[in-house]
């Protein structure tokens, strides 16, 4: 989930692992939610950007952590960009800081990858596409997923587990 204080909409996903519950799905609806509900098989039939968002931003409310978390993964974008031709020295000491002063890049948790490269998590990304917008420099981004060997509340678990059995 991205860390956005105004969200536009809130959806629900409700991971079944064969037959769905709609009982469930409408007593959730009443609170103006948008709720999905889904099998494992129709996960992976999913269209490929749709399962990047929910593997990238969505969060189990069974494991209290992210989806793709429980997994022993984590969720990052990439960030190419191209520096801006005046205001060079201001601009890098915006982004990434100086001296003890925090540069957006640190507050968005990311690191730099090389040059014109870096990289943060999903959930921070925001942070960093805001600020390329308001100084009208021009990037590329992608998610990726990265092994986090430290958490993984299943690690050991498949995705059919953590549907649960309905």
């Amino acid at each position: 989930m991205r860390e956005n204080p105004r969200p536009k909409d809130l959806d629900a996903l409700i991971l079944f692992d064969k037959k769905k519950d709609f009982t469930l799905a409408s007593t959730m609806r009443d609170g103006g939610v948008s709720i999905e509900l889904l099998t494992y098989d129709e996960i992976k039939k999913m269209n490929p950007v749709l399962k990047e968002n929910l593997f990238s931003e969505a969060i189990s409310l069974r494991w209290g952590t992210s989806f793709i978390g429980t997994l022993g993964f984590k969720p990052f974008e990439v960030f190419y960009y191209s520096s801006p031709e005046k205001g060079k020295r201001n601009f890098y000491f915006e982004f990434f800081g100086r001296g003890k002063a925090k540069g957006i890049l640190k507050l968005a948790d990311g690191f730099r990858l090389s040059n014109g490269v870096v990289i943060v998590p999903v959930s921070k990304s925001d942070i960093i596409r805001e600020f390329f917008k308001v100084k009208v420099i021009s990037f590329y981004s992608f998610r990726t997923l990265i092994q986090d060997s430290k958490s993984g509340v299943l690690k050991e678990h498949s995705i059919k587990e953590l549907a649960g059995t309905y």
